[in-house]
């Protein structure tokens, strides 16, 4: 709406000065042009403009990745349409490269699956060994070797007789016996995990 009333008023100032200046340069033939009286009226204003050409780019593109063509289906300077195959990319490295990435996580899956077997015999060894052996009963027998021990430096430190002495070593050897016998009284796989 702006734009039609600068042409409109282009127009008119064009009108006026035309007029102007065709009446100071023929004064003479001023008395004998008519007069007209016009309304103006508001309106749009339309103006179509064609034109034939080509279309040139006020920039370029580079391609994002580093990857070779393998051929160009179109040349510079070709008339393309939306949807036209522009070239055909190589794309063997990226294959190779995904083929590889596949392998990974194929043998991370197969790594997975075999930590979850070892969990799984982990956990029913822990079964098996709590239920031959219960954690307080392990620390009652701890206790007992950490007596006998006590009770052992005590003889030794206060110089009391032999018989004192073989029952404090008797006593010690046997807390000890009892408490390997907890915790190594299982099966080679079994003291593994």
């Amino acid at each position: 709406m702006k734009i039609a009333r600068i042409i409109l008023i282009v127009f008119f100032i064009f009108g006026i000065t035309a007029s102007t200046l065709g009446c100071g340069a023929e004064s003479d033939q001023a008395e004998n042009t008519e007069s007209q009286v016009v309304t103006v009226q508001r309106g749009d204003l339309i103006v179509d403009i064609t034109a034939a050409g080509n279309l040139a780019l006020s920039r370029t593109e580079d391609l994002a990745f580093d990857i070779f063509y393998e051929e160009a289906a179109v040349e510079e300077g070709d008339t393309v349409e939306e949807g036209q195959l522009l070239a055909t990319l190589d794309t063997e490295e990226w294959d190779e490269e995904l083929s590889a990435l596949e392998d990974q996580v194929a043998t991370a899956e197969r790594n997975l699956l075999q930590a979850e077997i070892n969990l799984s015999n982990a956990e029913i060894a822990l079964d098996e060994a709590q239920n031959i052996y219960t954690w307080p009963e392990i620390k009652v027998a701890e206790a007992d070797v950490d007596d006998a021990e006590a009770f052992l430096e005590y003889v030794l430190e206060k110089g009391l007789s032999g018989a004192t002495l073989i029952y404090a070593q008797a006593r010690l050897d046997a807390a000890e016996a009892v408490l390997d016998a907890m915790i190594f009284d299982y099966d080679t796989e079994q003291v593994a995990v």
